[in-house]
């Protein structure tokens, strides 16, 4: 479990996801005007997309207590017990909440309705909840989804605004080693789409002083975000034909839930697999892809 409180930064630095920015200030500014409590809100999008950040920007606008814990890691017992000690009007972000088991979530039913817990009146809070699997969450606890005042769904982020966030985290955290455009490019494009993933490679540059062509392999990126496992993906289904997601975890050596949430929805929005009756197959661009990146590894041996 883990507790903070939140120091991060406003809407105004927030970059991309313009839909959503004007959703939140016609929510923040009419929810100020009225003097009402910040609705409970619903954050679904891809790993690494900043829904912990949106989070933490809706309550440092109302300066409010964030207080953040993850699914999974949680029990009914430990939730009832944070409920109970909620301070008044603060904030409260589950991410994973998709993993939170059903008695958790039936807990959390009437403390965002009525803010009761045991028929006893608890401090009136926000419910900010994150995921990363909406299909789950319809399926299996649709009122829980139902009783969320504001539903936001991140899209996937463009090159251009991974290169601005890129710059914006390299003059704040850096400003004494400023990477180039050519090596903003590189790594927008091998990002997955995924600003954390970019942040991670640009740390992962300036710590190594080289150039960012030469830390890409370090951490198995071959060309335009795919990685050796990715490869070892598509040529097992072009070989075996379509594969199950269990066979596929086993030839990856990795859980169902890493595959399912951050290998995937990259090799599936590119058009590299896609999904069919039999299992994850591949498609005529996964092969161009392998025949490229075996040119690339042809070159470089």
């Amino acid at each position: 479990m883990e507790i903070k409180l939140n120091t991060i930064q406003n809407i105004t630095e927030y970059i991309g996801q313009d839909n959503i920015k004007t959703l939140l200030n016609i929510n923040i500014n009419g929810v100020i005007k009225r003097k009402e409590l910040f609705p409970h809100t619903f954050i679904y999008g891809a790993a690494g997309h900043g829904k912990t950040t949106l989070a933490r920007i809706i309550a440092n606008k109302f300066n409010r207590t964030l207080i953040e814990i993850i699914g999974s890691s949680i029990t009914k017992e430990e939730l009832k017990q944070i409920l109970w000690t909620l301070p008044d009007t603060s904030f409260l972000f589950i991410d994973e909440v998709h993993s939170l088991d059903e008695k958790a979530i039936e807990l959390l039913y009437t403390a965002m309705t009525d803010y009761k817990l045991n028929g006893m009146d608890i401090a009136k809070f926000t419910l900010i909840a994150a995921t990363t699997d909406l299909g789950n969450i319809l399926k299996k606890t649709k009122p829980f989804y139902d009783r969320f005042g504001l539903i936001l769904e991140l899209e996937q982020y463009k090159i251009e605004d991974l290169k601005a966030i890129i710059k914006i985290h390299n003059k704040k955290l850096y400003p004494k080693e400023l990477i180039d455009d050519d090596e903003v490019s590189i790594i927008a494009e091998n990002s997955r789409y995924s600003p954390r993933e970019a942040i991670r490679f640009l740390r992962a540059r300036i710590y190594a002083e080289r150039h960012i062509r030469e830390v890409l392999p370090l951490y198995n990126v071959i060309h335009k975000g795919i990685t050796f496992q990715d490869v070892k993906l598509m040529l097992s289904i072009n070989l075996n034909g379509p594969l199950s997601i269990d066979s596929i975890c086993a030839i990856l050596n990795t859980g169902r839930d890493n595959y399912i949430y951050f290998i995937e929805p990259f090799l599936l929005k590119e058009g590299y697999i896609r999904k069919s009756s039999r299992g994850r197959d591949i498609t005529s661009e996964g092969r161009k892809i392998l025949s490229y990146i075996n040119t690339l590894t042809t070159v470089h041996h």
